[in-house]
């Protein structure tokens, strides 16, 4: 070609070349957006268990420091305070506004399950109430399965059991208008509870039955918590002061430990069961292995959790002086004060505790491995109960055994 031919072409290729990692701040800024609004399976804005080794979830949050919107990151200029780029579409900017959108409450792709997005945060909503005949529901408990929500109620003159779905519907009995529901457990066939009315441990399968169809796994005086781990059922025997377990068909039952004072909550991981007595978070394998004190000297512990590494607990009364503690489940170790708000129940999932504070009418949570506490509702008639999965929490009220749940 020619040499003025050959400049020319020159000019013209310079004039039309574009700096896109000046403009974007990032060559992989737009993957980055893509993965922030599509990698979080669960849309919950946490971390996920996977590089876990020890399965206590503290592998820290997702990095969105101020919660807006994964734009925040790679992707080019932030977006402002209430809005996100949810759409992945870098034409049309900042075009969701977070602080209302139900799909896109906070940040991008955290949908608030049928509440309302008020102010950035999903508003919870009225799951069930207790069915029956019985007045004055209160003492309210529940679990999760993979459906459909768990929960029972006393009452006068008596109480119940019932099963609603998780994503809302309506709620249907198992057994209503008998005895005095009180702890509740499930494990991936059944739902079990102890009925301190009728003095028996019960169970039922997870797609329910009706009427008074249900099994009764062990009679005698029961005290108000129950555990599964999928093998066994553990409860409390109050007249012989025991931790006891049995098979789910009802076979094989007896002591896992004699002696222990007023054990007011269970928990059971893979065959190592936990319980609190008055004063102290005891710890034990199958029957016949030594009992272990994990932590003495306590103020009224209660509702205990485990995972693969720690124990979790609440204590002290309530209204004042609560906290949430936990410690090495091998024993042995510092017991770690996680927050001083008030708590009245746990639950556990792969990075935080959740909290329900029965006095302060507050839904809350925290990591495993401390830091600054979240609240997600405020203002619920003394949450009594709770429990959670992975998209959603729910609790249940003492004074009205009203199940309710919000968007994690």
């Amino acid at each position: 070609m020619h040499r003025n031919g050959l400049a020319l072409l020159a000019l013209l290729l310079g004039s039309c070349t574009h700096d896109w990692s000046a403009s974007d701040g990032t060559t992989d800024g737009e993957d980055a957006r893509e993965d922030a609004t599509g990698g979080d399976a669960d849309s919950d804005g946490e971390t996920s268990a996977d590089g876990d080794a020890d399965g206590d979830g503290e592998t820290g949050a997702d990095g969105d420091a101020d919660g807006d919107d994964a734009s925040d990151g790679d992707s080019g200029p932030p977006c402002p305070a209430g809005t996100g780029d949810c759409n992945g579409n870098l034409e049309d900017g900042c075009e969701t506004d977070t602080t209302s959108n139900v799909d896109h409450c906070g940040s991008c792709g955290h949908g608030c399950l049928g509440g309302a997005c008020s102010a950035s945060a999903c508003q919870p909503i009225v799951l069930a109430s207790p069915l029956g005949s019985a007045t004055s529901p209160h003492n309210g408990v529940l679990a999760v399965g993979p459906e459909y929500v768990y929960f029972g109620w006393t009452g006068m003159p008596t109480g119940g059991i019932a099963m609603v779905p998780k994503g809302g519907g309506d709620p249907v009995c198992i057994v209503c208008d008998s005895g005095m529901p009180r702890g509740i457990a499930t494990d991936a066939a059944y739902v079990y509870w102890v009925d301190v009315g009728n003095l028996e441990l019960r169970r039922a399968p997870l797609a329910g039955l009706t009427g008074l169809d249900f099994a009764t796994l062990w009679s005698g005086d029961v005290g108000a918590s129950v555990a599964a781990d999928g093998s066994r059922v553990y409860w409390f025997d109050t007249a012989a002061g025991a931790v006891m377990q049995v098979n789910p068909d009802g076979t094989g039952a007896g002591p896992v430990a004699s002696g222990q004072p007023n054990v007011s909550s269970i928990a059971a991981v893979s065959g190592v069961v936990f319980w609190t007595t008055d004063t102290a978070v005891m710890t034990s394998l199958l029957a016949g292995v030594e009992t272990m004190t994990l932590a003495d000297g306590l103020a009224q512990p209660r509702s205990v959790a485990a995972d693969g590494t720690y124990v979790y607990w609440a204590e002290g009364s309530v209204g004042g002086g609560d906290l949430v503690r936990r410690v090495p489940r091998a024993g042995g170790g510092v017991i770690e004060p996680l927050t001083g708000m008030g708590a009245y129940a746990i639950a556990l999932d792969a990075t935080h505790v959740y909290i329900a504070d029965d006095e302060g009418g507050v839904i809350a949570r925290v990591p495993k491995a401390g830091g600054a506490v979240e609240t997600l509702a405020t203002g619920q008639p003394f949450p009594f109960d709770i429990a959670v999965d992975d998209v959603a929490v729910y609790w249940i009220s003492e004074s009205t055994a009203q199940v309710r749940k919000v968007a994690k």
